[in-house]
């Protein structure tokens, strides 16, 4: 089986390409990003869908946090998600006065 995870990444020819490689191999692409290409070929029966609407019960909810800036805060909070085997996504916008 070849899974190819954000499909969005992939072109047409590398997708061709590992599917050539062996011809009766499954092939399964996933995306989030709805793709119109992708998506006329399941609407139109030429490819099969899947569709995932619930998470694992087993699963912890991410947690989001909007709040000013303080250095110690980000730190603590990246140092526990590592410590704990996860992952962070940090967002920041940096916005300079401009001379308008």
């Amino acid at each position: 089986m070849i899974i190819v995870d954000e499909k969005h990444r992939f072109g047409v020819r590398q997708k061709e390409f590992l599917q050539k490689l062996k011809r009766d191999v499954d092939f399964l692409a996933m995306t989030a990003t709805p793709i119109p290409r992708t998506l006329n070929m399941a609407i139109g029966d030429l490819r099969d869908i899947s569709m995932i609407m619930s998470a694992p019960e087993s699963r912890v909810p991410v947690k989001t946090f909007v709040t000013e800036w303080h250095n110690s805060v980000v730190k603590e909070a990246i140092a526990r998600e590592l410590d704990r085997g996860g992952r962070y996504f940090l967002y920041t916008i940096r916005l300079k006065t401009s001379r308008a």
